[in-house]
């Protein structure tokens, strides 16, 4: 009435008015509309019992690691989450064509959908919040987040380093059922232009499942079969072995292969044992270096490990067989004893394949004493004889036969020892050259059977 009689009073209320829906944006009347009546806790649904249709998709970005001895895959990726809330329905043209508003996930209502296999804490996750959702006027809701998620794999490192392993997130809603939550895969592109290779690891092969598990679930006495389900992501990985080539494999194989050094050097030579030693040592500590590259486990045992064992073990029996060698080079001449008959007899069996002979038994006979023979001293016992001979018929004395007699024989002795100490020398050359044949053929066929297991020739 006021307003009626005193025209300038109602000019200015009018004035007022339209300034202040100047001041006041759309988008702020949007939100009031929208969100005077909202509650986040009830489906987002106009009809009851009617379940919402959440599609979940995942955009790889990067592998950031591939942990073998803790089992486990850490991944960079863009997780996208839409679903329809058919309570942020408008009508653009009410709203000066506004078709979209951004909206913080935590004033609307949000499936419980989660990575159920994931090891982060989700404590560490609430950054993630900060991010925005979008929403279209038709009532369709777009979550997308960037984040990074590990997972457990159980890693196969048999064919290490020429491994794939195979890894796996599995997404899930966690108290809704499929009665409530209907998910879904968004579609799925297998396009990594965008990914970011990793220096050891490379993606070769991803793709996604779908399962439904029915499940009976007690609810306070009441017991109800109710359907959950779960979209599985699934990556293979392989390992880039070129690291591993270099820098551990042929490595091993060399320092394996100069094992051979050791039946080079002569049986005179004080480092031909130590050197065997080296060797033994060397593979031992690349053998635990490669074990800080595997799993801590004795399920699926790296096929290079083995190879490794077999070196040592091949390595230590040259180191036996060398001991022995040096042995029967070194054998004590005072107590030496000609080698037994089927000794003699192996070792000439074994001497040509090794490119080596041993005399006859008749050939031995003419130099070596054998059960009274003569051996290789007879001219000398004929000197010595003749001596004897020239002595006695100048009347020499008994003492000077005795003495001479003595260096007769002593000669003799040494002679029949040198002839068997060069016997069982012999021997030992001819142990020393099948050993490194038997060496050689070990190295060679163990290394090409790893070689070709590991390439997955056999």
């Amino acid at each position: 009435l006021l307003m009626i009689m005193n025209p300038y009073l109602w000019a200015w209320n009018v004035l007022f008015l339209i300034v202040i829906g100047e001041a006041y944006p759309q988008s702020e009347r949007l939100r009031h509309a929208l969100f005077d009546s909202y509650s986040k806790t009830n489906p987002p649904t106009n009809e009851l019992n009617q379940s919402v249709d959440v599609s979940f998709g995942i955009v790889n970005k990067q592998l950031v690691s591939v942990d073998i001895q803790s089992m486990t895959m850490k991944m960079f990726l863009w997780t996208r989450l839409i679903w329809t809330d058919e309570s942020l329905i408008w009508n653009p043209d009410d709203f000066d064509g506004i078709t979209r508003v951004n909206i913080n996930p935590a004033d609307i209502w949000t499936p419980d959908v989660i990575f159920q296999n994931s090891l982060e804490d989700y404590e560490q996750l609430r950054e993630v919040s900060i991010l925005k959702s979008l929403i279209t006027y038709k009532g369709l809701v777009l979550y997308f987040t960037p984040q990074i998620r590990s997972t457990t794999c159980k890693m196969n490192v048999l064919l290490f380093p020429y491994d794939s392993q195979i890894c796996k997130f599995v997404v899930g809603t966690w108290m809704s059922s499929k009665a409530e939550v209907n998910l879904s895969h968004l579609s799925f592109s297998s396009n990594l232009e965008d990914f970011m290779e990793h220096p050891e690891w490379k993606l070769t092969k991803m793709w996604q499942d779908f399962t439904e598990n029915t499940i009976l679930v007690d609810l306070g006495g009441l017991h109800e079969n109710q359907t959950f389900q779960t979209l599985e992501f699934w990556y293979e990985f392989s390992r880039k072995p070129g690291f591993y080539e270099k820098n551990i494999i042929i490595p091993t194989a060399l320092i394996a292969f100069t094992g051979l050094v050791t039946f080079v050097l002569p049986n005179e030579c004080g480092e031909k044992l130590s050197f065997s030693v080296t060797i033994f040592l060397s593979l031992c500590v690349n053998l635990v270096v490669i074990s800080t590259y595997v799993p801590p486990t004795s399920e699926n045992y790296p096929l290079i490990g083995k190879y490794y064992i077999f070196c040592i073990f091949i390595v230590a029996a040259s180191l036996l067989q060398t001991s022995i060698i040096l042995s029967l080079h070194y054998i004590d001449r005072n107590n030496v004893k000609r080698p037994p008959l089927w000794l003699r007899q192996l070792f000439r069996i074994m001497a040509p394949f090794v490119c080596m002979t041993i005399p006859s038994e008749e050939a031995n006979k003419k130099y070596c004493q054998v059960n009274g023979e003569t051996d290789v001293s007879l001219a000398e016992i004929k000197s010595s004889q003749n001596k004897l001979d020239l002595l006695a018929k100048d009347n020499c004395s008994p003492t000077v036969e005795s003495a001479l007699a003595q260096i007769v024989k002593k000669l003799n002795d040494d002679n029949n020892k040198d002839c068997l100490v060069e016997e069982w020398q012999n021997l030992s050359r001819i142990l020393d050259r099948v050993t490194a044949l038997v060496f050689f053929l070990a190295s060679f066929i163990g290394a090409t059977y790893f070689y070709a297991t590991l390439k997955g020739f056999i």
